[in-house]
């Protein structure tokens, strides 16, 4: 991770000269919202760029069916977004869920920087929900029948790839993003996420 060390007087320029710089496939799409990932930044970070962890092993979900659902991937998209790919979300409310937010945590805004692809459903709001809590359980099965089945889970998603995310935005679910690198800005770089948004909305669209 590089930390972006900005005076305080520059600060707020210099962070839209920067996105607006590094960010321009994403910056026609925002008028339709933002990106959010729900991630924990270091003690007095509000804006950092991140190198994209690719090989990423699963934490919420099991190492067999992260295996399946990745190797589809891969040979439907030629990216195995699973493991690859950066976790983000069209809604602030569901980022939350995976920040602590008793110890003042917060959300990101995520902006990928070049080009990217991305992958959503817009039937399955969030995978590891539509698998566990709704059809298969977590400690069912685990064999190729199993397996095979999680194929057809995924396929019924009817996932779609593209580099214009201005509907998965509006849509409000998981997006996993193709990039290599990133900026996050605290979603209370502004004090809360309401000015915050309003303020890249007014800067981003000038």
């Amino acid at each position: 991770m590089k930390l972006i060390n900005l005076l305080e007087s520059e600060e707020d320029n210099l962070v839209i000269q920067l996105i607006k710089r590094d960010c321009t496939y994403l910056l026609p799409q925002i008028e339709y919202g933002f990106l959010y990932r729900g991630m924990k930044l270091r003690p007095g970070e509000k804006f950092v760029r991140k190198k994209v962890h690719k090989q990423r092993p699963p934490k919420d979900t099991r190492h067999s069916d992260h295996t399946v659902i990745d190797n589809y991937f891969k040979e439907t998209f030629g990216v195995g977004y699973r493991s690859e790919a950066l976790f983000c979300t069209g809604s602030y409310m569901q980022a939350e869920d995976y920040v602590d937010l008793t110890t003042g945590e917060t959300p990101s805004f995520v902006f990928p920087i070049g080009k990217f692809t991305a992958l959503y459903s817009e039937k399955y709001e969030d995978m590891n929900t539509s698998i566990y809590d709704n059809y298969f359980g977590y400690d069912f099965g685990g064999d190729e029948a199993r397996n095979k089945e999680m194929v057809e889970f995924i396929k019924r998603g009817e996932y779609i790839e593209t580099s214009d995310i201005s509907e998965a935005i509006k849509d409000g679910g998981e997006i996993m993003v193709a990039c290599d690198y990133y900026y996050a800005l605290s979603a209370k770089y502004y004090g809360s996420h309401e000015a915050t948004y309003e303020w890249l909305k007014r800067k981003l669209l000038e």
